[in-house]
């Protein structure tokens, strides 16, 4: 019997994290909030009113119930910026169950972050395979209370593609079939945009993995099954040129959030770009003299330099595989390039569903005492309070 208990024990472990971690962004948001005073940025309405349908969700919310018909505004803005995978599981949900309104969505992210935290589990246990210091736990804490993991509970896809990305990385450590890591790399291509550099991972993970193969063969075959995985994003491409008879709406659709500058605003302000201004202006610019600015500053600009350091030391301590580097640096790199020049909005969240990076944090972490690790993930959990409050009040925290 004791047996028994401490093995479910044990197992129990990651659920309660899972709640602690929940619940601290339910309280947040729902009495930390009433103390909170923040000025509130503006964003699409379209009459859900839950805050966990705030800005993104508004529009996953529509398009869920609505499909991608939307007589569009004066901005320009449309819904074809948001890829269909995550929506149209609400719309299942919804359609197969007794759930409705806005809760499907938000069901979906708390079970896929859930389900994130057994293939957490797994997968630390292979990439850190460290039983005695618990790894596998520590790290998942850390995932859970980060600042900004209140995006794994409110109407967004970053759970599913957390999600997914781990159970593709995890299935390139066990060396699934091919054909299963295709499906999930391809389920990434239909989730968010940047899940099509898994592509390129995946093409890195087979030259690797049938190296005793001719390299004409490898290359071909690795090249072919790289751009095959991409079927989700062919699937949403064919979707818009049957619907709207362009497949490339979404990104003419994307314009509409550059605030009026062009595709091209990355070159057009290369000076800036290069010299990284967009990440350490607001220490010259008097944004330090305004308290209500921190959290942005937090979310996009510190944790993206964050990854960054991160993304350095897991190749200098080859902490990070090949096709897990390949796939953190191209992020990495492409958020930067596409929102950079938008102040950096909005790379923190990208920044933060980079699962290989949490193999090097985690391992950092085990390597300080007890009494530092607990600390740390206090002050990150302080964090997550005061974000999960601001959001809740549609301040600047996307």
């Amino acid at each position: 019997m004791a047996h028994v208990v401490s093995d479910l024990w044990r197992r129990g472990k990651p659920t309660g994290l899972f709640i602690l971690g929940g619940g601290l962004v339910l309280i947040s948001g729902y009495v930390l909030a009433r103390y909170v005073v923040v000025p509130r940025c503006p964003g699409h309405y379209f009459g859900y009113t839950s805050w966990l349908s705030n800005w993104d969700g508004q529009w996953y919310q529509y398009i869920a119930h609505h499909g991608y018909d939307y007589a569009g505004d004066i901005g320009g803005y449309g819904p074809q910026n948001f890829f269909p995978l995550y929506p149209l599981l609400g719309y299942v949900v919804e359609a197969i169950t007794p759930l409705n309104g806005q809760v499907p969505l938000v069901a979906i992210s708390w079970l896929a972050s859930w389900a994130f935290v057994f293939v957490w589990m797994r997968y630390a246990a292979v990439r850190i395979a460290a039983p005695s210091q618990h790894a596998e736990l520590w790290g998942l804490a850390l995932i859970l209370l980060w600042p900004v993991s209140y995006f794994l509970r409110v109407a967004y896809a970053e759970s599913l593609y957390l999600l997914l990305l781990t159970l593709f990385f995890y299935g390139c450590a066990k060396e699934w079939r091919v054909v299963y890591l295709v499906i999930v790399a391809g389920l990434l291509t239909a989730t968010r945009p940047t899940g099509v550099l898994v592509c390129a991972a995946l093409g890195v993970h087979l030259l690797r993995r049938y190296r005793n193969e001719p390299p004409s063969k490898r290359i071909v075959a690795s090249l072919a099954l790289a751009a095959i995985a991409a079927w989700g994003l062919y699937a949403y491409l064919l979707y818009q040129v049957v619907e709207f008879g362009d497949a490339f709406v979404f990104l003419r659709k994307n314009a509409a959030w550059s605030y009026g500058m062009g595709a091209d605003a990355f070159f057009t302000r290369w000076k800036d770009m290069l010299t990284f201004r967009p990440v350490w202006e607001f220490v010259v610019d008097g944004s330090l003299l305004r308290p209500s600015s921190y959290a942005w500053a937090l979310q996009n600009r510190v944790l993206w330099v964050v990854a960054g350091v991160l993304i350095v030391i897991g190749h200098i301590k080859k902490w990070l595989n090949p096709e897990e580097m390949t796939f953190c640096v191209l992020t990495w790199l492409l958020v930067y390039y596409t929102n950079g020049p938008k102040n950096m909005e909005s790379i923190g969240r990208y920044v933060s569903t980079l699962s290989p990076l949490y193999l090097v944090m985690t391992r950092m972490l085990i390597a300080l005492p007890i009494a530092a690790r607990v600390a740390i993930l206090s002050v990150s959990a302080a964090l997550l309070a005061f974000q999960s409050a601001q959001f809740r009040l549609w301040g600047c925290v996307f």
